[in-house]
């Protein structure tokens, strides 16, 4: 699947699913923007009476220094903490 994913500052990019597995309940994706491409892996995991997911990205560490930060505002803005 491709398609395109808008952050938290609007700009949006391309994107391709590289991989999916169901039943880990794990996927991958690579970002595109220009000449960058940062590949991220993401799974979910049972955790006590709930889950955690957890991320790993892959790409020229400037790039990682500009979307790290946005990423976190853009998971924070999809999960509610409970206090």
């Amino acid at each position: 699947m491709t398609g395109r994913v808008r952050g938290p500052l609007g700009l949006a990019v391309p994107f391709e699913i590289t991989a999916h597995d169901e039943s880990a309940r794990t996927w991958a994706w690579d970002a595109h923007f220009g000449p960058i491409t940062l590949s991220l892996d993401h799974g979910i995991e049972t955790h006590g009476s709930g889950s955690r997911t957890w991320p790993a990205v892959d790409g020229p560490a400037p790039a990682l220094a500009l979307y790290l930060p946005l990423a976190r505002i853009s998971i924070e803005l999809l999960v509610r903490r409970r206090p």
